[in-house]
């Protein structure tokens, strides 16, 4: 299943997931059997940067999580502000989406890989200090 939505940045979802439409999440509650939550959502919208040729933009592609939160406004993908900075999708002045509409797909979690190990890289002294007062929690 495929669906365009319009895209909201709310200053309210501190977390990494994102809310969708009620009709959406009416379905997903209904034939909860085919998609166990957290359900990874593909979101693929055209890359703002891409200036060459205006009918066809690069795409971009991210995976997100979805675990049973709405949005707030019909036809809307609902994401954290943090998690659309991470994604490049917040404006410079950090108030709106860089981005009108994207298109979202659901992917069966059978096809999702589940990782062993995850290796962080600090880039500062700052990234050092939390890592180093975080060190048991890291390694768990």
């Amino acid at each position: 299943m495929k669906k365009r939505l319009s895209l909201v940045i709310s200053g309210q979802n501190s977390n990494c997931f994102v809310g969708l439409p009620v009709q959406i999440t009416t379905k997903l509650f209904e034939s909860a059997e085919k998609f166990p939550l957290p359900l990874c959502l593909r979101i693929t919208w055209d890359d703002p940067q891409d200036k060459t040729n205006k009918k066809k933009k690069t795409k971009k592609t991210a995976f997100v999580g979805w675990a049973g939160d709405s949005s707030k406004q019909p036809d809307t993908l609902e994401i954290g502000t943090h998690l659309a900075s991470c994604l490049s999708l917040l404006s410079d002045d950090a108030r709106s989406p860089v981005v009108e509409d994207l298109e979202i797909s659901f992917v069966p979690s059978s096809r999702i890989a589940t990782v062993s190990s995850v290796q962080v890289e600090p880039k500062s002294p700052d990234d050092w200090e939390i890592l180093s007062l975080n060190a048991e929690y890291m390694e768990q």
